[in-house]
């Protein structure tokens, strides 16, 4: 079930992109975030499912760096819509920072050899506590990383809803922009910031509740 939503996730990031070229090109940036949604889903199902060493392999740390991503792209679609641009200012650059310090600090697995990759791969599907006692998978301890994935997930997402409820107490209703439109504009994004929030919230929970037992 989770790899359907995964695949369907997918799709409607690339419908999103389609139907709005030309009209909101900020949209880019929640196609984007709703890619990384996909590949945390499917990094959770082979995590769990623990239906195939190979692909636990695969998606295990490789593509963790793109988790820090989700919160700056989730934060660059709502300013890019509120504010009617897409590119990147340069100081936006510090965005960046937290997923190149976890590409350098996941560097000691990434070189490992393949055997090393699905031996881990293994001793998780056994135990999926054991990527938190593995000492040499990264330059810092590994709960450093899952404390802070749902802190800066959290962190900008509770920011972009507050840029978001600020606008519409400033601009109820852009004049440019058909009333009916922007409203459901607004109503998207609101909606599409709660259960990001909510998922999030939940989330960090089951973090929680992953290292009291």
């Amino acid at each position: 079930m989770m790899l359907l939503i995964a695949l369907l996730t997918v799709f409607l990031a690339v419908l999103v992109v389609y139907k709005n070229r030309g009209v909101q090109p900020s949209s880019v940036w929640f196609a984007l975030a709703m890619v990384i949604i996909s590949v945390i889903q499917l990094a959770h199902y082979f995590a769990f499912a623990g239906a195939s060493t190979t692909w636990m392999a695969i998606f295990f740390m490789h593509p963790s760096p793109l988790y820090y991503l989700l919160g700056p792209f989730i934060f660059f679609y709502i300013r890019g819509t509120l504010k009617d641009e897409m590119w990147l200012r340069r100081k936006d650059v510090w965005h960046f920072i937290p997923c190149l310090i976890h590409i350098i600090g996941i560097m000691p697995y990434i070189l490992k050899p393949w055997s090393f990759k699905l031996y881990v791969a293994e001793q998780m599907m056994q135990d999926v506590h054991y990527m938190v006692i593995a000492d040499d998978l990264m330059l810092y301890p590994v709960i450093i990383n899952i404390i802070m994935r749902p802190v800066t997930w959290v962190g900008y997402t509770g920011y972009a809803l507050f840029l978001l409820l600020r606008f519409q107490r400033k601009y109820p209703v852009d004049g440019r922009v058909p009333i009916n439109h922007a409203r459901y504009t607004l109503r998207f994004m609101l909606t599409f910031l709660v259960i990001c929030l909510l998922t999030q919230l939940s989330y960090t929970a089951l973090s929680v509740e992953y290292f009291i037992h």
